[in-house]
């Protein structure tokens, strides 16, 4: 049981991550509009993805600031 259980965790953050990673280089798998995006309680925010991002891999986040116009960075507080 324990084991099932911690799979489908796994399961459903390496959804999370694939998702936040797409979103962040602008990617199909974005956040859709009016949804939590199958986060439940994980929160975050317009960027959370990207946040999250500068953490797992630095070079893909600072290609996507790269991406960003300069009102989205300064939306973004960068």
């Amino acid at each position: 049981m324990i084991i099932s259980g911690l799979t489908a965790q796994l399961e459903k953050a390496d959804k999370l991550f694939v998702a936040d990673f797409a979103a962040a280089l602008g990617g199909a798998a974005a956040h859709q509009p009016g949804g939590d995006g199958g986060r439940g309680d994980l929160g975050g925010g317009d960027y959370a993805a990207l946040d999250r991002l500068a953490d797992a891999d630095p070079v893909a986040y600072e290609a996507a600031l790269a991406r960003m116009s300069p009102a989205e960075r300064d939306r973004y507080g960068f």
